[in-house]
């Protein structure tokens, strides 16, 4: 048997928390914008589900590429 080193892998540094804080803050906001949006169109026609469901690809795209992926999952 030949014996290999393992390799050595990168470190993350950790996020700041303000950093953190902030996304999570973006995300937030744009899930309040996402129920308003849905609540605005409740009097028209049409099951609410289907208003939602309408709405959360707009979401995705506005938060981003990386949840745009999760959207796709």
């Amino acid at each position: 048997m030949s014996s290999t080193k393992p390799r050595e892998l990168a470190r993350l540094d950790r996020v700041p928390l303000p950093i953190e804080a902030a996304r999570i803050g973006v995300t937030g906001w744009q899930l309040t914008r996402t129920g308003a949006r849905v609540l605005t169109k409740i009097g028209g026609r049409g099951r609410f589900q289907d208003k939602v469901l309408q709405e959360i690809p707009q979401t995705f795209a506005d938060l981003g590429p990386t949840y745009v992926k999760f959207g796709q999952i």
